[in-house]
């Protein structure tokens, strides 16, 4: 194994000091609304810390490792397309300040305030099926991750239960009991603690990597990638055919878009103390991604990548290459016996494409290293994706030395944990509060009501062991995560979107925009699973033959067949876009040519005569200024201005030079060269890293605050044990529903 006692004992000091602090929050838990949203507590540096690391799973830092081992720094060039949108996002508090103002505790509750029951229970299931569909396949990209970087043997058993399933079994369990021991207090706080942890230790592993590996050695490696393919010139991607300049464009319609989509972080929407807090955790969340993300997941993937195939690391590389080996084989294995243990027929093609040389049933129980040894299958030349998946956690078990192996061990342990819990929280709550709950004639006591949260989380996590423990992946975890999202996403988007911000929004217009939205994502999903060959072999199809005679009567054979090829070989991203595209304007002319709504807004989101004590908040129209219309309204004090004059302008100084730089290629005649680029690449690694350090402090001093005072407020308030999530006549009365 690659962790020693030393690293294994680190572990075992975090987790108990992840369980201490869990603990201590059991005794405040004693509501509904404080399993759910904390009691509205949630300052804006906790929340964004906290909320900022349940995001950051182990799923989300595979995904980009993944990524950026194949296209380098010019993710981050094109990445800055989406720094004007999460601008206007964060001043405006796009979607999220809004949703503050309702005080709903879910999205679901939300939509029947604005829309109907109904609708309510119909996107809470939608979103329900979609979110533990798409959480599904974490475990076990966490477990595999954990069992490459420490190193634990594929044959290791305990109690006859094999690594893969007991590394996973342990590690949802260790999820599943801070999510039972506080809800969603437990949560912020473990979180809080883990994201701090984090940012500390992954600083900490940047540096060491960037001092141990020769930048000279790491500039070789980006600059030897081939034309079409270049790993710091984001103008050279003619060839690359998934992360190209089209996948970020995509990506900011789809950021603007699905705001506040997404439910696997729902506990956090709900959490902020007041609107103004929600909308300055925002702001302060997009650090995230202006510097915490980025050095991370860029710096280690190109260090992996150069350790595994510049020449002066070959030796040292070897065994890694081996045990990537083993995972191809292992996984070629498993393929095998799935058919073998159906009873279906081998598929011949598997045996020629890796030249098995033997019967396939003499192999199946054999190790992956025997069989390598012995010859009887030949690896993949390009890597499949669980080798993909491998190559960095398998370099960093082995490079990092003592001790830090463990720290880094304890810092993923929390990305595992903390994404786990929290998507565990949401998927459950969302079951209860949204799809039982508007059932229920007699409301539940508050006992009964956290353990029906309890028993709906348990029931989420025994469901995504078991799928995760048989599920085999193909295709790359950005994509799949994509497009299982938007079986929910496609669709609410435009729902959240006009809810709040158009007055004549209709339910009709909510429920026909979902339902096409979910289905198009299936054709969607079919789509993207597709294998490369399935166009071919659809021309001798019964199903698609026939379409093509229909299309060839009416002299449309050839549109219809190119059609056909064009759309199977969209991307989940290109898929997505064509979805949203679908939706707005489905939302929008149902709104306009069916039955007219005209909602109080006012009365939806608690302002003016109908605002709540202690939570104001402005509209657009009250605004006396630009900048108060812009978005920086009278709740600002002068340090609020200043954290915002800070937090917006760097994106902003960064887009300008995506600007020029864009321009200057365009315009001039040699552009920019690859030297001029690597050169540009090493002095922005080394500003992220110490822009790093001091928001790392900065944001830590800030989250203490925040904690002492939420932990004051909790024990002096007296807790609303009615606040259960329910839409009372008071607020169902905000909505003056179809009313012509």
């Amino acid at each position: 194994m690659n962790m020693s006692g030393l690293d294994w004992m680190i572990v075992v000091c975090f987790l108990g000091i992840l369980t201490l602090g869990a603990l201590y929050t059991q005794r405040f838990t004693k509501s509904v609304s404080a399993f759910l949203a904390a009691e509205r507590c949630g300052g804006r540096y906790l929340l964004s810390v906290a909320n900022g690391m349940a995001q950051l799973g182990v799923i989300t830092l595979v995904m980009f490792f993944e990524l950026n081992y194949e296209v380098g720094f010019t993710s981050q060039w094109w990445g800055m397309i989406t720094f004007p949108i999460g601008i206007i996002m964060a001043i405006t508090g796009w979607v999220y300040y809004r949703f503050r103002q309702t005080r709903a505790l879910t999205l679901a509750q939300f939509f029947e305030m604005r829309y109907s029951r109904n609708f309510r229970v119909f996107s809470g299931l939608i979103s329900f099926l979609a979110g533990v569909i798409n959480f599904a396949i974490f475990p076990a990209i966490g477990a595999r991750f954990f069992i490459w970087l420490c190193g634990i043997p594929p044959e290791f058993e305990f109690l006859g239960i094999s690594a893969y399933p007991l590394v996973m079994l342990c590690l949802l369990a260790t999820s599943l009991f801070f999510t039972f021991l506080g809800g969603q207090i437990a949560i912020m706080i473990t979180d809080f603690i883990q994201g701090t942890f984090a940012n500390v230790i992954f600083a900490v592993v940047v540096l060491f990597l960037l001092t141990q590996i020769e930048w000279s050695h790491i500039a070789d490696t980006l600059m030897a990638a081939e034309p079409g393919k270049s790993m710091v010139n984001p103008f050279d991607l003619g060839k690359e055919e998934n992360f190209n300049v089209w996948f970020y464009v995509i990506s900011v319609i789809i950021m603007f878009y699905n705001a506040m989509g997404w439910q696997g972080t729902a506990g956090y929407n709900s959490s902020a103390k007041s609107p103004h807090e929600s909308k300055m955790a925002i702001m302060l969340g997009g650090w995230r991604w202006y510097v915490f993300i980025p050095l991370v997941v860029i710096v280690i993937p190109l260090c992996a990548r150069t350790y595994m195939t510049h020449t002066d690391y070959t030796a040292q590389s070897t065994e890694i290459k081996q045990q990537m080996d083993q995972v191809a084989v292992q996984a070629i294995i498993d393929q095998i016996k799935s058919q073998v243990d159906k009873k279906e027929i081998i598929d011949q093609s598997i045996l020629q494409e890796y030249s098995i040389q033997v019967d396939v049933e003499e192999i199946i129980d054999q190790t992956a290293a025997d069989i390598l040894k012995d010859g009887l299958i030949k690896p993949p030349a390009e890597p499949i994706e669980l080798q993909r998946q491998a190559r960095t956690p398998l370099f960093l078990g082995s490079f990092l030395g003592k001790g830090l192996l463990g720290l880094l061990c304890a810092a993923m342990l929390g990305a595992f944990i903390s994404t786990h819990d929290t998507y565990l929280h949401s998927w459950g709550s969302i079951l209860i509060q949204d799809v039982i709950l508007p059932f229920k004639k007699k409301p539940l006591t508050p006992k009964q009501h956290m353990w029906a949260l309890r028993g709906s989380i348990f029931l989420v996590a025994v469901w995504i062991f078991v799928f995760s423990l048989y599920f085999k992946q193909s295709q790359h975890i950005i994509m799949f995560t994509a497009v299982t999202a938007s079986i929910f996403t496609g669709g609410v988007g435009m729902a959240i979107i006009g809810g709040l911000y158009w007055k004549r929004g209709s339910t009709q217009a909510a429920w026909s925009t979902m339902i096409l939205g979910m289905s198009l994502s299936f054709l969607g999903i079919f789509i993207t699973q597709a294998d490369s060959d399935y166009f071919v072999r659809a021309q001798e199809m019964a199903f698609w033959q026939e379409l093509g005679n229909r299309f060839a009567a009416i002299k449309l054979d050839g549109f219809y067949w190119n059609s056909l090829e064009t759309i199977l070989d969209l991307t989940g991203q290109e898929v997505s876009f064509w979805i949203i595209g679908l939706c707005v304007a489905n939302y929008i002319l149902v709104s306009l040519i069916g039955p007219k709504a005209n909602i109080n807004m006012d009365k939806l989101l608690h302002r003016g005569k109908y605002a709540i004590e202690g939570e104001d908040s402005t509209s657009f129209k009250e605004g006396h200024t630009l900048l108060q219309k812009l978005g920086i309204s009278r709740e600002f004090t002068f340090w609020d201005k200043v954290v915002a004059a800070i937090t917006l302008g760097w994106p902003l100084i960064w887009f300008t030079i995506f600007l020029l730089g864009n321009s200057y290629q365009l315009y001039s005649k040699a552009g920019i060269s690859d030297e001029a680029w690597l050169a540009f690449w090493h002095k922005w690694m080394w500003l992220i890293f110490g822009i790093s350090v001091a928001l790392t402090i900065w944001f830590f001093l800030g989250g203490l605050r925040d904690i002492v005072y939420m932990f004051r407020k909790l024990r002096s308030s007296s807790l609303d044990e009615a606040d259960d999530g329910r839409v009372t006549d008071s607020v169902a009365e905000a909505q003056d529903n179809d009313i012509e």
